[in-house]
């Protein structure tokens, strides 16, 4: 039992761009990967059953934006299957078994419609498919009856993860490239990095509210077109070249709903976990000491299962 404890965590997704880094950073606590299916309720019930770990992170999600919106009112579909049905099979199985659940969802399930910062004691009005499986995860958690705390990350970025992208790299790279587009001058986005959206999940496990939620969002809210200024100013990179855009052309030729302002409130979480989101132009210049020393970044292998 001794070596068992030294894995008091368990997660799903621990390859995708949170999960991870949350692996990266988790040492000397370490994770256990649930390498399941997580459509698969009976799967599903023997990995969380089987896990010596007393707290579970779900990370993994369908997260295609334009994928998800093709697949729009499939309840059949991949995005629903991965998020909702996926989801209340992992919750379902954390009550089974006492295990405290830390549901990842995001601040997509907002409208968007407001200037003012969310917070969660504000009702969600999720606009397109991807935000709706998110936000009926998140009434699968509630009503699973398993202890658990849900934390909403706002656009997520960090400093190296090949497999996929975030807003701050792809700037990174637009800017470099001298590709950029036009970038919204009138809508809001709250960045969090990474490593301080990890370190509230680690206060979270520690904590274990019997019901939580809270909203894991960078400490400032500025429009994508102010953001990639300053990315260009820390990153010395010429912006130039960047124009601004406008959402009302967006949503005249858009195929699918965007939420105009995401001014994420980290209030709450910044109180009761008792942990810092640094202002953007704080983190941005963390993240680029992280890229110019040696090592950063480096790939963790996967945990055991």
């Amino acid at each position: 039992m001794g070596t068992e404890k030294a894995w008091p965590r368990a997660g799903t997704g621990l390859r995708g761009m949170v999960g991870d880094r949350a692996v990266e950073l988790g040492e000397p606590h370490g994770w256990r990967a649930l390498d399941c299916d997580v459509t698969d309720a009976a799967a599903v019930r023997r990995a969380v059953a089987q896990t010596p770990a007393e707290v579970v992170v779900h990370f993994a999600a369908f997260t295609d934006l334009a994928a998800a919106h093709a697949q729009t009112g499939e309840r059949g579909g991949s995005c629903y299957r991965v998020n909702v049905d996926g989801t209340r099979n992992l919750a379902q199985a954390c009550r089974e078994n006492d295990k405290y659940l830390i549901h990842v969802s995001t601040d997509y399930v907002f409208s968007g419609a407001e200037q003012e910062p969310y917070r969660e004691s504000d009702m969600p009005a999720p606009q397109d498919w991807y935000s709706r499986t998110k936000y009926w995860a998140e009434g699968e958690v509630r009503g699973s009856g398993c202890r658990f705390s849900i934390l909403r990350p706002s656009f997520p970025f960090r400093a190296r993860y090949a497999r996929r992208g975030d807003i701050v790299r792809k700037m990174i790279s637009g800017l470099t490239a001298g590709r950029t587009p036009p970038m919204f001058c009138d809508t809001l986005v709250s960045p969090v990095f990474v490593d301080e959206f990890v370190a509230a999940i680690d206060r979270v496990a520690e904590l274990r509210p019997p019901e939580g939620l809270f909203h894991c969002a960078g400490g400032t809210s500025l429009s994508p077109y102010d953001l990639v200024v300053l990315v260009a100013r820390v990153f010395d990179l010429d912006s130039s070249q960047v124009s601004p855009g406008h959402y009302a052309d967006y949503a005249r030729t858009a195929g699918r709903p965007y939420p105009r302002y995401l001014n994420i409130s980290n209030e709450r979480a910044a109180q009761v976990l008792g942990i810092r989101f640094s202002p953007i132009e704080a983190a941005l210049e963390t993240m680029r000491d992280q890229l110019s020393s040696a090592g950063a970044g480096t790939a963790a292998a996967p945990p055991p299962g």
